[in-house]
């Protein structure tokens, strides 16, 4: 993550001088297209088990997928990691792109980073139920004192933040603090 020009700070510290492993303690990126891996909701939230069941359920419960996760497997539920969401076998959870993305973000806020850039995090997921989600996210991370990055391109979804760059072919066309 090197900046053309300038540099990037995150409390004060320089990024550009810092190890990868620190920088993704610091940094938590929710892509556009969700990766997962093969294994259970467990695994995908939480591979280095550093995070309690009702910390894991919390951050599931916050991205609104509490209905499509609780089922009688709970955390031990295979998750499929391919982009196709689904997976035959007994337990397993067929998540559609929106529900994968949305576990990528329940993800991210388990880690409590200083940075979240949530890049098209509810591209998938209709129009309503887009905002009540980044609104929820956008509260949550602000409650850990983290900076929120929203990439967008629904405009209704920047109600929720403090400050809007619009960008047009590479170049900043507005920049927009919110009162």
């Amino acid at each position: 993550l090197a900046p053309y020009t300038g540099s990037i700070c995150v409390d004060g510290q320089p990024l550009r001088g810092l190890s990868e492993q620190v920088c993704g303690t610091l940094v938590a990126v929710v892509p556009q297209q969700p990766v997962l891996f093969s294994g259970t909701l467990r695994w995908n939230l939480d591979p280095a088990l550093q995070f309690t069941d009702a910390q894991i359920w919390d951050a599931i419960k916050t991205v609104g997928l509490l209905r499509s996760c609780s089922g009688t497997l709970g955390l031990k539920a295979d998750v499929q990691g391919s982009m196709s969401g689904s997976q035959t076998g007994s337990g397993a959870l067929a998540l559609s792109l929106g529900q994968r993305q949305l576990l990528c973000a329940a993800r991210a806020l388990l880690r409590s980073p200083k940075v979240a850039l949530l890049d098209e995090v509810t591209a998938a997921l209709p129009g309503e139920l887009a905002l009540s989600t980044v609104t929820h996210l956008v509260k949550k991370f602000r409650d850990i004192n983290a900076t929120t990055l929203l990439v967008t391109h629904q405009d209704d979804l920047v109600s929720v933040c403090d400050r809007t760059v619009r960008l047009s072919h590479g170049s900043v066309v507005s920049d927009t603090i919110a009162f």
